[in-house]
This record gives structure tokens, C-alpha cells and sequence, in this order.
């Protein structure tokens, strides 16, 4: 194998595992039941927006039952930033209660609006998965553009490589758009 051919290989690599790690998400989500991955990734302030983490990364997050998920704070003291964030990041109307160890959040049947605050959701993310495709062309590009310019690779295969990069990430976006379509459509028509 080539330098040429394991460059691609490299970059097709890394964009299979952000799609693969897309659709996993995606295909966590039902739209008949509550999933913890809808609350995952909302971020906490914790000491006045001293520090930001992932929710998931402070708290333990429990689906009780097709409506319900608990979420567990790591730390009795987070409890309150979790509540706060969760109230400011309230994108799919959840019922939010507090008791002095919890929060549970919960949801009623699924509407066709809840639907669409779903999808909605789920199309915020996959723009979060094209930018960070994209910021992996980038990546290679200026990759490329160092190996051109300390050379080890020829002009000819610098043009190669940039154009084959550019054919392999619309293609991948493609696919992405693609996943994204097919889900929405499923989730409208259940």
C-alpha cells in the first residue's frame, strides 16, 4: 500500500467512526419511548459557569420506564446545577421534578409536535457530525498541504489526494443526510 492509498484509508477510517458513532446515537432514540441519550450530552454549569460538563459525566442517568428517566448526581451538590441546566435545555417539554437525591424527568404520550422536537433535535446533532466531518477534511487538507510543501508528496498527488478527500466527504455527508431522511420519515410515520 501506498502513501497515497493509506492517507484515504486513514481519513476513511476516522469519518466511519463518526457515522457509525451518529447512527449509534440515532438509533438509540425511540420515538415511543423516553431514552437517556436525548439528555446525555446537555451541558451543566457548575460554580457559576466556572465549569461545564456533560451530564453524563457528573450523574448517573436511569430510563425507569417508557416515560421516565432518573438521573443520579455523582456529588449531592450538583444536584441543583443539574436542575437548573436541565430547566434551561428543556427542548422536548419534559415534566421535571426534583427530590432532595434526584431528578426524574418524564413525558407524556408522543405528539406529532414532540415528534418534530425530536427530529428537530436529532437534525442539531447531525450538524454537529457534518462540522466535525468537515473539520477532518480540514485536517487532512492542511496535511496534505505540509507533506506538499516538505516534499513528500508531488503536486500531481497533492491535487489528487485534496479531490479524492473532497469526493469521499460529500459522499459521506450524503450518507449522513440520507440516515437522517430515512429515520425522520420512520419516526413521522409511527
Amino acid at each position: 500500500m501506498n502513501n497515497l492509498e493509506k492517507i484515504i484509508q486513514e481519513l476513511n477510517s476516522i469519518i466511519y467512526k463518526k457515522i457509525n458513532d451518529f447512527k449509534d446515537f440515532v438509533n438509540k432514540i425511540h420515538i415511543d419511548k423516553m431514552s437517556t441519550c436525548l439528555v446525555n450530552n446537555i451541558k451543566i454549569d457548575i460554580d457559576n459557569n466556572k465549569t461545564k460538563k456533560k451530564i453524563y459525566e457528573i450523574s448517573n442517568i436511569n430510563l425507569l420506564n417508557n416515560n421516565s428517566i432518573e438521573i443520579i448526581p455523582n456529588d449531592k451538590k450538583n444536584l441543583k446545577y443539574i436542575y437548573i441546566s436541565l430547566n434551561k435545555n428543556n427542548y422536548l417539554d419534559f415534566n421535571i421534578s426534583k427530590n432532595n437525591k434526584s431528578i426524574i424527568l418524564t413525558t407524556n404520550f408522543i405528539t406529532i409536535e414532540k415528534k418534530k422536537k425530536i427530529i428537530n433535535f436529532i437534525n442539531k446533532e447531525l450538524e454537529f457530525a457534518k462540522i466535525n466531518i468537515r473539520n477532518i477534511r480540514r485536517d487532512f487538507n492542511n496535511k496534505i498541504k505540509y507533506l506538499l510543501k516538505t516534499n513528500k508528496l508531488s503536486e500531481d498527488n497533492k491535487n489528487f489526494l485534496l479531490k479524492k478527500i473532497d469526493i469521499n466527504i460529500n459522499n459521506f455527508i450524503y450518507e449522513l443526510d440520507l440516515f437522517f431522511l430515512n429515520k425522520k420519515n420512520k419516526f413521522l410515520k409511527t
